[in-house]
């Protein structure tokens, strides 16, 4: 069941036999899986030791590609798009001072075709996940 990643072997359960040692990351990454803090066969709770974070101020800073810069700028004007589109979409039709607008051939082609897009993000956003 264990990886090959290199660390100390842990007795973490009243498991005994096979299933009684694993590596800490095998642990680890079991539990973060699972979702669970105990053993799945003697449901022994997992002794939990408290992760101390750094101090936000202390964070390093990351180190992005030009490609990444671009993906997260795309993303962020997508989004800012999105908004806009649903909120425009959202106004021209409940506002009463938009009715002449909802009245022209060109304003309901475009309002269908924005309506469109916005479904296909949304439904792009939600496959990407």
């Amino acid at each position: 069941m264990c990886c090959v990643l290199q660390g100390e072997l842990l007795s973490p359960c009243r498991c005994s036999g096979s299933v009684r040692c694993t590596h800490e990351p095998c642990l680890i990454k079991w539990i973060s899986e699972r979702g669970s803090w105990s053993c799945e066969l003697c449901y022994y709770k997992y002794q939990v030791i408290a992760i101390s974070t750094k101090n936000p101020l202390q964070w390093q800073a990351i180190s992005l590609t030009v490609i990444e810069k671009v993906q997260i700028a795309a993303a962020v004007l997508g989004s800012l798009f999105l908004i806009a589109s649903i909120s425009w979409l959202v106004w021209s039709s409940l506002s009463p001072s938009a009715k002449w607008q909802r009245q022209d051939l060109l304003f309901q082609i475009c309002y269908a075709m924005y309506g469109f897009m916005d479904l296909v993000c949304i439904g792009r956003s939600l496959d990407s996940h």
